[in-house]
């Protein structure tokens, strides 16, 4: 009897664990917002931006050891109603070959490697609102302008472009995109 009586409350016991298990599992697991807006405390500028930028996969493979990925992330500013859109970029190497990024038919050459990581002047921001993913990352920075929020709102394929090196966006943050091109129309 006893031992009916064991598995009887196993069989009521169990699916409820696993109901409270997914249940935590679901609450630990919240997607983070895709797009997020922040003030950069030094410069009191507002910074729109994505949650995470989008990254992108080499579409060849590269030699032995080589980073696969490339980054991008469009950004906006606003110090005192002035706005200004950015795209920001990074990708393994030393930055002294300048990348063209692609979105749709839109062509843009990064041409200029921000030293240090610190922004250009003029932008308005003490630091930028994306941190390269590894030490070795050149990160750059270009302004942009509607056409490109319009592109990048549209699902256009998304690449870059490092002297012979190509990397492509698989289109999983298409919607992230679209939500950022939406609030900067706000």
């Amino acid at each position: 009897m006893k031992r009916a009586a064991k598995i009887a409350t196993t069989r009521l016991i169990a699916p409820i664990a696993l109901v409270a298990a997914g249940l935590i599992a679901a609450c630990a697991t919240a997607p983070a917002e895709p797009v997020q807006e922040q003030i950069d405390r030094d410069t009191a500028t507002t910074v729109l931006r994505l949650g995470a930028p989008v990254e992108l996969l080499a579409t060849a493979p590269r030699e032995r050891n080589a980073d696969p990925f490339a980054y991008l992330a469009p950004f906006e500013t606003n110090r005192m109603g002035e706005r200004q859109l950015y795209l920001w970029a990074s990708f393994a190497g030393d930055g002294m070959v300048m990348p063209a990024v692609h979105c749709g038919e839109l062509v843009a050459t990064l041409a200029a490697r921000l030293a240090g990581g610190m922004p250009p002047a003029g932008m308005g921001l003490s630091r930028l609102p994306y941190r390269a993913p590894a030490a070795w990352n050149a990160v750059h920075v270009i302004p942009i302008d509607t056409r490109w929020l319009d592109c990048l709102a549209s699902g256009a394929r998304l690449g870059i472009e490092i002297g012979e090196d190509r990397f492509a966006s698989d289109g999983s943050r298409d919607r992230d995109l679209a939500a950022f091109s939406e609030r900067v129309r706000e």
